[in-house]
């Protein structure tokens, strides 16, 4: 599966990674390094069917979103 993510953080970083289960720790840890990221209160929201979602510090601010784009076997 790969992972896009994009305008992440103050830089409004764009990347691809790839991960076969991504977890939801996975996903925070991922949108913290790559996005560059400072703050330690990180959450993933997910959407309904589970393709997408946004990046929020603080509680309350997006700073990010995601797509999760499933691969062939």
């Amino acid at each position: 599966m790969n992972i896009h993510f994009k305008q992440v953080g103050r830089d409004k970083r764009n990347w691809t990674v790839e991960n076969k289960n991504p977890s939801k720790s996975w996903l925070e840890k991922e949108a913290k390094r790559g996005g560059g990221l400072m703050s330690s209160d990180i959450d993933i929201e997910m959407n309904d069917d589970g393709s997408a979602g946004v990046v929020i510090v603080g509680g309350f601010r997006e700073v990010g979103q995601f797509t999760l784009e499933r691969t062939p076997a």
